[in-house]
C-alpha cells in the first residue's frame, strides 16, 4: 500500500495557515499519509496555530519548528530532504496560504500514479482566488494539454505547487535538494521529468490558489527579476552541460532572455541597463563551466 508524506512550507500566514492544514487533515485515503510543516519562524501566530492543530492530529502532523527564519528557499529545500528521508512513496505539495478543496484530492491522484508508472508527477487545475477571497477563474485553461513532458517545462509549462502529488524519487531529487540548481519550482520539474517521464494534468479544481498581489517576486523591479532569471538560466546550463539535449534547450532559453532584456534596453533607451546586462551575461559565462567551450559558440 502507498504512502504519502504532503510538504507544506509557511511564514506569516496565520490569516490562512488553518484552512490550509485543516484542508490535508479532511482528506479521505486508503493509504497512509503524514503532513510535514515547516514553520519558518514567524512573527505572527502561526506557529501557534500550527502547534495548536499538530496536538489536534498528533498522527498526522510532523512540525519542524526553525529557531530562525532562514528564507522561504532554504526552507523549502530542508522540507524536500525530511520527505525524501521518510521512506514515502509519494510526496504532494501545498504552502501554507493555499488550501485544497476536495477531500479526495490526495486518493485520486495516487490512484492514477498507481495504476501509471510510466507517469512521474501528476498535477490538476485550481481556482484562483485574490488576498480578499474573491474568486476570478481557473489557473489553466481548459485547452491545456493532459500530458506534459520536460519540453513542455522548457517552453514555459509548469505545474502550480499546490496540486503537485508526484514519485518519491531521491535520486531524481538529488541535483534539486542538494542546491545543484536553483531554487525554485522550475528546478523540481526538471528534475521530475528530464529522463523521458511525462506528467498527467488532471482539469479538476481540487485546490484554491491564493494569488498575492505583493508578493515577494511580483514586488521586485522588473529589471532585477530578469537578472535572476538570467543568472538561473546560466545555472541550469553549467549544471545539464554534459546533456547536449538539455543543455542546448537551456542555452537557447538563456540566449532569448538576454536579447529579450536588450531589446527592453534599447526601447526604453536604457543604455546603462543594456551595457550592464550585456556585462552581467559574459561575466556569468566565465564564472560557469560554459568557458570550457568557445564563448563565442554559446552566445550565438
Amino acid at each position: 500500500m502507498p504512502s504519502v508524506v504532503v510538504w507544506m512550507v509557511t511564514y506569516n500566514h496565520g490569516t490562512y495557515i488553518r484552512q490550509s492544514i485543516e484542508s490535508v487533515m479532511m482528506q479521505i485515503t486508503s493509504f497512509d499519509f503524514k503532513l510535514f510543516i515547516g514553520e519558518d519562524y514567524s512573527s505572527d501566530d502561526t506557529r501557534k496555530i500550527c502547534l495548536e492543530l499538530r496536538d489536534k492530529h498528533p498522527q498526522k502532523i510532523v512540525l519542524f519548528l526553525n529557531e530562525l527564519n532562514i528564507g522561504a528557499k532554504a526552507n523549502g529545500i530542508a522540507m524536500y530532504r525530511k520527505c525524501c528521508d521518510s521512506g514515502a512513496n509519494y510526496i504532494a505539495q501545498i504552502e501554507g496560504d493555499d488550501y485544497w478543496i476536495d477531500d479526495r484530492k490526495l486518493q485520486k491522484q495516487v490512484d492514477y500514479l498507481e495504476q501509471n508508472k510510466n507517469v512521474a508527477a501528476c498535477f490538476h487545475n485550481l481556482i484562483k482566488i485574490d488576498s480578499r477571497g474573491n474568486e476570478f477563474g481557473k489557473l489553466y485553461g481548459d485547452d491545456h494539454k493532459t500530458e506534459i513532458f520536460f519540453d513542455d517545462l522548457i517552453k514555459g509549462a509548469y505545474m502550480q505547487t499546490c496540486s503537485l502529488v508526484f514519485r518519491a524519487d531521491t535520486q531524481k531529487l538529488l541535483p534539486f535538494i542538494d542546491g545543484h540548481l536553483p531554487a525554485e519550482d522550475d528546478s523540481l520539474g526538471y528534475c521530475l521529468l528530464r529522463s523521458g517521464d511525462k506528467a498527467k494534468f488532471m482539469n479538476e479544481c481540487m485546490a484554491v490558489y491564493r494569488v498575492h498581489e505583493g508578493g515577494v517576486w511580483s514586488m521586485l523591479s522588473r529589471e532585477k527579476r530578469d537578472k535572476i532569471a538570467l543568472t538561473n538560466f546560466f545555472q541550469y546550463c553549467a549544471f545539464y552541460i554534459d546533456d547536449k539535449k538539455v543543455y542546448q534547450a537551456f542555452k537557447k532559453k538563456t540566449t532569448m532572455h538576454l536579447y529579450s532584456m536588450m531589446r527592453y534596453n534599447i526601447k526604453h533607451f536604457q543604455l546603462i541597463g543594456f551595457l550592464e546586462n550585456l556585462n552581467l551575461y559574459i561575466k556569468l559565462a566565465l564564472q560557469s563551466r560554459l568557458s570550457q567551450s568557445s564563448f563565442s559558440d554559446y552566445f550565438l
